[in-house]
């Protein structure tokens, strides 16, 4: 595995206050997982890399994508991801792209810039990032992040062999620490009074909902998506400057469901609904 800095975190200890906290155990892995939240239309993920593929997981730890990297330069090595994009080394937003920082034995490091295909986009044998040390340190921490569907998550790694991972959603909010962040990258939702606004009632509900949304200020249409807890998309309906809808949710089968706000591929607001026994 590449180099990582982590702290080792007593799993027994951790799970005895969880029950008491409400903070539920999702599921744990081998590996050190990192977030990943630079991504916006794959959205929120974790992974974890070799030195030869990266893999990215959804936060019920099921694989999203393994990216296979190509054969570095003769007598190099990847050492560590540096970022991960979708749409800044190249136009394309569906894709990926990997930076990744490579070293040799006489200690020169480089980098190489990869799509999620294997594609070399950049290579240079005598540049590195200067701040060198991960992607992990330069975006990744701290450990507590907001995913897609509202709940809040927090991530602990093992750095004792062998490795492991655990997840836990958290029963609260982070606080917003930057009110311009949307919660595809990792930030908490928008503060209530903010840039947006979303409310949902009855929660629970048994059939129909009312929808209450304020819109950022120049903003005329958004999409207000429902998505189950595995995060599959079951309804989507469009919304205008009015600020109020009405939605039934009768055939849909017991449970939470993410309501989120959206503008275009941008995620405002996420609300848990919970739809009870009829």
């Amino acid at each position: 595995m590449m180099k990582r800095i982590a702290t080792t975190f007593l799993f027994g200890t951790a799970l005895l206050s969880a029950s008491n906290a409400q903070i539920t155990p999702v599921g744990s892995a081998p590996g050190i997982m990192l977030v990943v939240r630079s991504l916006p239309n794959a959205g929120v993920k974790l992974y974890s890399d070799s030195h030869t593929s990266l893999v990215l997981y959804n936060l019920d730890l099921t694989p999203y994508l393994t990216i296979t990297y190509p054969a570095p330069p003769v007598q190099w090595h990847y050492y560590s991801v540096l970022y991960l994009t979708e749409s800044t080394f190249d136009t394309d937003p569906a894709t990926i792209e990997v930076m990744l920082l490579m070293t040799n034995e006489e200690g020169t490091s480089g980098t190489r810039i990869i799509t999620q295909d294997g594609t070399i986009l950049f290579n240079d044998t005598t540049q590195a990032s200067s701040a060198g040390t991960g992607y992990s340190e330069l975006n990744g921490r701290p450990s507590l992040f907001t995913g897609e569907d509202g709940f809040t998550y927090m991530i602990l790694t093992n750095s004792v062999p062998p490795n492991g991972s655990q997840l836990y959603r958290l029963p609260g909010e982070l606080p917003c620490l930057d009110c311009t962040g949307v919660p595809s990258l990792g930030f908490a939702p928008v503060a209530s009074g903010s840039l947006s606004e979303l409310a949902v009632s009855p929660n629970p509900t048994m059939d129909m909902v009312n929808i209450s949304y304020r819109l950022p200020s120049g903003t005329h249409l958004a999409t207000l998506r429902v998505s189950n807890a595995a995060g599959q998309e079951v309804g989507r309906t469009a919304l205008d400057i009015g600020g109020r809808t009405t939605i039934s949710l009768a055939g849909h089968a017991r449970g939470t469901y993410i309501f989120s706000l959206m503008v275009g591929q941008q995620v405002l607001r996420s609300i848990p609904v919970i739809v009870a026994d009829r």
